[in-house]
């Protein structure tokens, strides 16, 4: 049980109420994550401290992707 305003609820239906904004939040969490590892891939490469950007960077950036997707498709079942 947990107290919400002085009252006591299940956990199940405290998560019902605020799942919503939750996935939202993942949903916008992780496309601007992605600008982030972008913009700190670029200025790498600026600064010199990745050698050979066109040999890694595609490859981590599409695994990442997948690795995303695919939380975030485990993370829709285990919701409903």
């Amino acid at each position: 049980m947990l107290k919400a305003t002085g009252q006591s609820i299940p956990a199940s239906e405290w998560w019902r109420r605020r799942r919503l904004r939750y996935n939202i939040g993942l949903i916008v969490a992780g496309p601007l994550a992605f600008v982030c590892y972008v913009a700190v891939g670029f200025w790498g490469i600026s600064i010199g401290a990745i050698q050979d950007p066109y040999a890694s960077i595609p490859l981590m950036v599409v695994s990442h992707g997948m690795g995303y997707l695919v939380l975030m498709s485990g993370h829709s079942r285990k919701g409903s």
